[in-house]
């Protein structure tokens, strides 16, 4: 895992921050905003190198759902 940006804070107040990190041929873009709204999305390694937008998001599932908690889909 490659860290390439962090502004996360690292106190216990609700403040907006974000991760981006480098996995497995992946750039994951991880954070949230005023401690409401967070996020989670993934591209390529390649589509970032290029400044290509081929973000997928997560699409979450209750907790009680038998199927995984979630998933990536385009966009």
């Amino acid at each position: 895992m490659i860290i390439l940006h962090q502004d996360i804070f690292e106190d216990d107040e609700h403040q907006d921050g974000s991760i981006l990190i480098q996995i497995n041929g992946f750039v994951y873009n991880i954070g949230s905003l005023d401690g409401e709204e967070h996020w989670i999305e993934r591209q390529s390694l390649e589509d970032y190198n290029n400044d290509l937008d081929g973000f997928e998001y997560a699409e979450w599932f209750p907790a009680n759902d038998k199927r995984i908690s979630f998933k990536f889909l385009k966009k």
